[in-house]
């Protein structure tokens, strides 16, 4: 029979299943094509995760041609919780997949074993629409039944709760021999025995038995990564996990008799298989976009008017053929009632342009910009416009980089004093080449206003509801390092170079653990009616939140938006509580703003309390890069967040005099504006400008481009060396914020400055005992604790951060009087 017929396997695990699992989706298939399993079903502890992968399967005829199951493990545990049991859920049919969602969802995280969900027996049984219920081997309930003595019939009252009940490679139960917790397990024939007795109880109450090889991974050669995996984080050792061809486990089962064995291994298997009609691809949906009839154009008639309001009725061509552009643009990403709905979210907020600071490219945005949630950064090359009439000019002279380096000018229509704008931002960068990149905005906000943003969007035109992003951990080089060296130690082991370094490569990515983003929310449209439908959440005052599956996996459906804390954005937000100025009233052109940046902190006013220009490696590069305005700052920032611009980089290009600063490499944005200065077409400087931003070094026949084209040896010297660059718009951003802190620290009475840093610092009470005590126990403590960390800052050190604040409160005899605690 084992030749007509090929058997189903019902429990498998990947590399999902954390601290457990080291064979991938993928390579789960591949074994049981190789192995003539005719179908699979990954059941990977407490999570879905593994079958947003089953895209990859679906384009392979011979991978495609396996049948693939979607089900789960979990804990299942009586009412009182004393005892659980491993159990598994397999979906039938897409009522079955939600159904399996629900019971993950709504399962108690608190309560868990084997970092697999615990869920009560109630629970599974109140929504059994469209799964079947399997009982596993071993830890299973009806294996816990016959080892705890019970009778015959409250075995069966057990088993009846089951649509089927596994059993497993006699290895998988081997730790319970000889266990002291267990008396009547002594050796491989009291397994046997109990085996034998299950499928003759099952029997009685027409409950099938399923031969299973509960595999932990693909091929019998990949055990000891596995053994090495467990050993590392202390759960049990067990052999023989792999994916069994049918022969092998009929031969596990042989002592059951001829019969029997076929039954439990191919004719089970195959009658539970048979019954399920869904198969992954159910999961890899397309994106759910935020959209309703009719939101382009809603956009289209709000940027026009916004635009008229700042520039006249007559748009100048500037700006009519940017939001006619950036509108094309989008369109492919279907991003116009995403946009629309943050505006929205915004305004019932309350959030206005000073109460955040925008991250990443979203600065580049004009449209973003009109609608409000850019960060107040105007894209458009440097201009004049006049609030009083309206009157714009954009054909300007010189070589201004942004507005703020225009010269002063009155308005020649109505004599009022012109605004000076624009920060020369290409849209390329934050809508992809010729358009089609999904827009992402994000955003750094004070913790009140954080919270109210999340409340709103829920209530934003658009959208349904929003749900915190889980992430996951994996074994890294280093870490796969440690285990391997761990387990030679353990065992008296020393593996030859080539099998340590397959053992390396297959311990690799091996999820050990799952999380919460620290401020990433997938929006989810009002098509969605229940989010619990595609998503494993909990709901947690009256917020969802991810349990297990990362954001990676989801982001293809949902549109992810990352609204996150900024102790400096906190700071500038209760600056303008304390001094009733507005950060988006400040002038970015403050003649003594500009003398204390120039004087590169060294002046009377000081960098201490300015987040992004402490500490001495700051004040190292301060020697060579000099600051002129609020650009350079930008281009500071920049140099200070990527990889390998500066440090034996530009440095040396300034030091030497290789270059002036102003043609330094510091964000992407500059090697795109290099390359097209120097003729390229825009769709080659772009993706010359994504491959250095990346980390890749030119082509050898891409240099030979350049230097046809007049580019510098140091052009393509710097750009080989850069492993990663920020973006212009997200630097520009961060540059007003220390621009805004200066203003405060110089204009406002600087008690209300140095107040509102310590009254939003997380710090520990040492650090108010301390300022109690006056500036002399202060300069005690920042002397012990600052050993290096000036040369590199840590900023989540905060605690040293107060103190460096607070020496300098004390030394100006600021609050001299006044007793500290801690909010």
């Amino acid at each position: 029979m084992s030749k007509q017929k090929k058997r189903f396997e019902l429990h498998a695990h990947t590399k999902y299943s954390q601290k457990q699992g080291v064979s991938s989706y993928r390579e789960m298939v591949e074994a049981a094509q190789m192995k003539s399993v005719q179908g699979i079903a990954i059941t990977d502890c407490g999570n879905l995760n593994a079958l947003y992968e089953d895209e990859n399967i679906s384009n392979n005829d011979e991978l495609n041609a396996v049948q693939r199951m979607c089900g789960t493990e979990i804990w299942i545990c009586d009412e009182s919780k004393d005892n659980s049991y491993r159990a598994t859920l397999l979906a039938i049919d897409q009522d079955g997949l939600k159904c399996i969602t629900r019971i993950l969802s709504e399962g108690s995280l608190k309560d868990h074993n084997n970092n697999t969900l615990c869920v009560q027996k109630s629970l599974v049984d109140a929504d059994r629409n469209g799964i079947m219920v399997g009982c596993a081997f071993d830890e299973g309930e009806v294996i816990n039944a016959l080892l705890s003595d019970k009778t015959d019939d409250e075995i069966k009252d057990v088993i009846k709760f089951y649509d089927y009940v596994e059993v497993a490679p006699l290895s998988s139960a081997e730790h319970l021999i000889d266990n002291r917790e267990i008396s009547k397990v002594h050796s491989r024939s009291d397994i046997e025995d109990m085996v034998k007795r299950i499928t003759e109880l099952c029997e009685d109450c027409d409950v099938p038995v399923v031969a299973v090889s509960d595999a932990y991974y693909a091929f019998q050669a990949d055990e000891k990564a596995q053994l090495i995996l467990a050993s590392y984080y202390a759960t049990n050792e067990r052999h023989g996990l792999y994916i069994k061809t049918t022969d092998e486990l009929l031969e596990e089962f042989r002592f059951l008799g001829k019969d029997m064995v076929s039954e439990i291994v191919i004719d089970n298997s195959r009658m539970i298989a048979d019954r399920i009609i869904i198969t992954p691809p159910a999961l890899t949906c397309d994106k759910y976009p935020i959209m309703w009839d009719g939101c382009g154009t809603e956009l289209a008639k709000k940027c026009f008017k916004r635009a008229e309001e700042i520039y006249g009725k007559q748009l100048p061509d500037e700006v009519r053929d940017r939001i006619g552009k950036e509108l094309e643009y989008m369109y492919p990403s279907e991003a116009e009632g995403l946009i629309v709905s943050i505006s929205d979210a915004f305004a019932i907020a309350g959030i206005e342009t000073g109460d955040y600071s925008i991250r990443g490219s979203g600065g580049a945005s004009f449209i973003g910009y009109l609608m409000g949630i850019n960060g107040g950064i105007n894209p458009l090359k440097p201009h004049y416009y006049c609030t009083e009439c309206n009157y714009s000019e954009f054909n300007v002279s010189g070589n201004a980089r942004i507005g703020m380096e225009l010269p002063e000018k009155v308005c020649p229509v109505c004599g009022k004093p012109l605004l000076r704008d624009g920060f020369n931002l290409d849209a390329w960068y934050f809508y992809g080449r010729n358009g089609g990149k999904e827009p992402d905005f994000d955003y750094n906000l004070a913790s009140g206003k954080r919270g109210e943003l999340k409340k709103a969007l829920k209530k934003a035109k658009g959208i349904s509801d929003i749900v915190e992003c889980g992430t996951s951990s994996s074994v890294s080089e280093n870490g796969a390092e440690r285990m391997i060296a761990q387990y030679e130690d353990r065992h008296n082991l020393s593996f030859v170079e080539e099998e340590r370094s397959s053992l390396k490569e297959k311990l690799e990515g091996c999820i050990i653990g799952y999380g919460e983003h620290p401020g990433g929310v997938l929006l989810i449209p009002d098509r969605i009616v229940n989010v619990n439908d595609h998503i494993q959440t909990r709901e947690d005052d009256g917020e969802f939140r991810i349990t297990i599956p990362d954001y990676h996996n989801l982001d293809r459906m949902f549109i992810k938006l990352d609204i996150l804390r900024h102790q400096t954005v906190g700071q500038i937000s209760r600056l303008a509580e304390l001094t009733g100025i507005r950060p988006d009233q400040i002038p970015l052109d403050d003649k003594d703003v500009t003398e204390a940046f120039q004087s590169g902190g060294k002046g009377e006013y000081t960098f201490v309390g300015i987040f992004d220009l402490m500490g001495d490696y700051i004040a190292k590069m301060l020697d060579v890069y000099k600051i002129n305005n609020l650009y350079d700052i930008a281009r500071l920032s920049a140099l200070c967040h990527g990889t390998a611009v500066w440090m034996d980089n530009g440095e040396e290009l300034l030091r030497n005099k290789t270059i002036s600063q102003d043609e330094l490499l510091c964000s992407r944005d500059d090697v795109y504006e290099h390359l097209l200065d120097a003729g390229f077409d825009r769709d080659t400087a772009f993706r010359y400008a994504e491959r250095i931003r990346k980390g890749k070094k030119f082509l050898p026949e891409q240099e030979e481009e350049l230097r046809a084209k007049g580019i510098s040896d140091w052009f393509i010297d710097s750009c080989n060396k850069i492993r990663y660059m920020f973006p212009k718009a997200h630097c520009i951003s961060y540059a007003i914020m220390s621009w805004q802190l200066m203003y405060y620290k110089i204009h406002c009475d600087q008690s209300y400055f140095y107040r509102a840093f310590l009254e939003t610092m997380d710090v520990e009470e040492v650090v108010y005992e301390a300022i109690n005590s006056g500036k002399e126990k202060v300069a005690e403590i920042l002397e012990e604790s600052l050993q290096g960390w000036m040369v590199t800052p840590d900023w989540s050190r905060s605690d040293e951060f107060a103190l460096l604040v607070a020496k300098e409160m004390l030394d100006k005899g600021l609050y001299s009087d006044v007793v500290w605690v801690k909010p």
